[in-house]
């Protein structure tokens, strides 16, 4: 089974034959702008995307001293965030898809 939705593009694809407009297929998981013509060309319309962006590491004030990323512990995971640029690149290839302008 696909772990993500560009992985499972074929069976997107199928799911929306077999639905034959009844129901709208809404693909989610891995989607990102880069692979967005992917999923648009198996047939879907509507993507879920979290479009995240890094955030700048947690900073703390020890005493005088401005600590930053030095302070977390391997293996935390990145602080993400829906990020601005990410959102207008899908959109732009999603549109670019569409024939509809930037």
């Amino acid at each position: 089974s696909a772990q993500s939705a560009p992985e499972g593009a074929a069976v997107l694809q199928a799911l929306i034959a077999r639905a034959a407009g009844r129901i709208e297929i809404l693909a989610g998981g891995g989607v990102r702008a880069d692979n967005a013509a992917l999923l648009l060309s198996a047939g879907l319309r509507a993507l879920h995307a979290s479009c995240r962006a890094p955030l700048p590491p947690r900073a703390t004030h020890v005493g005088a001293t401005h600590v930053g990323a030095a302070l977390q512990k391997e293996g935390t995971p990145d602080r993400r965030d829906t990020g601005a640029a990410e959102v207008r690149a899908l959109r732009d290839r999603m549109n670019a898809f569409s024939g509809e302008p930037a």
